[in-house]
């Protein structure tokens, strides 16, 4: 169907009398004339539908995505702003899981960390409720500048699997590698700071955490013997306390034992963590490596 073309010819002004009432009006200089449209018409319209068209196009899947990433964005902000969460969610150290691990996988890495000379101080339950049914082997390294955590379990039915190797530094902050995005810890205080080295082994984790420690100039600060666990929820307890002054979270109890993200600490780490993740997963960790 051809679209409708209004065709404007200028006349010289004037003036004409209408009604007895000698009452004047002025004419427009112009009148309109209703028709076809000439061909020239036609192509302009068709050139411009196109452009129109092709513009609607490549919108389309930029809308799509972009509302994708705020949906994610206000979801993540939601859940971080009204989950009360746990400084520590260690309960006391046992000498065996209290559940089992049908992938093997806590057994393999735990047998590898003992081959690399790291010493395992014992196994921890989750302490959160039945929703996070998860147990912890607890292990620091020889020369006990590292201390090693390894969950298996669920959290809402969903598998979590993963390591971390925290190194505290002489100056009072804390750096520490994990193997899994799920296990990605994002602290905008600063205090902490993590790596994601996506490996398949014990070994290659320890050695990409040595080596970024080097990169980064870190001068490691040791644990004290038979107080390892003590000192690393008392490192834990400090990075939270970070985090207060830089008021992104808030405690619920003087012993600062839980926290809620305030508003703003909730949007800022949801917002860093969506893209750190998102290009991290990407890249396979090799890109946006310190966080």
């Amino acid at each position: 169907m051809l679209p409708l073309f209004l065709h404007l010819h200028p006349v010289p002004s004037n003036c004409r009398q209408f009604g007895s009432a000698a009452q004047y009006i002025e004419v427009a200089t112009s009148y309109v004339r209703f028709g076809p449209p000439t061909h020239a018409a036609v192509r302009r319209y068709s050139k411009i539908e196109v452009m129109l068209s092709l513009g609607f196009l490549l919108l389309s899947p930029l809308k799509f995505f972009f509302g994708m990433v705020a949906f994610f964005i206000v979801s993540l902000t939601i859940i971080s702003r009204l989950e009360k969460r746990t400084v520590s969610p260690y309960g006391e150290l046992e000498g065996a899981p209290c559940s089992d691990d049908p992938t093997g996988y806590a057994a393999r890495w735990v047998a590898d960390a003992l081959q690399a000379g790291f010493v395992l101080l014992g196994w921890a339950h989750d302490i959160r409720g039945s929703v996070y049914k998860c147990n912890y082997a607890l292990l620091v390294s020889a020369d006990r500048t590292t201390f090693m955590v390894i969950s298996v379990g669920t959290i809402l039915n969903l598998p979590m699997y993963a390591t971390w190797l925290h190194t505290p530094a002489m100056d009072g902050r804390s750096f520490n590698t994990t193997d899994k995005q799920a296990g990605v810890q994002i602290d905008l205080s600063r205090n902490w700071t993590n790596q994601l080295a996506v490996v398949p082994s014990f070994r290659q984790l320890l050695q990409k955490h040595r080596e970024w420690l080097q990169t980064l100039n870190v001068l490691p600060r040791s644990f004290t013997p038979n107080r390892e666990f003590a000192e690393f929820r008392a490192l834990r307890t400090e990075h939270f306390r970070s985090m207060e002054r830089a008021g992104l979270i808030r405690f619920t109890d003087a012993s600062a034992t839980q926290f809620y993200y305030t508003l703003p600490g909730a949007a800022k780490t949801a917002t860093w963590s969506y893209f750190v993740g998102v290009i991290r997963g990407l890249s396979h960790g090799s890109l946006l490596r310190s966080a």
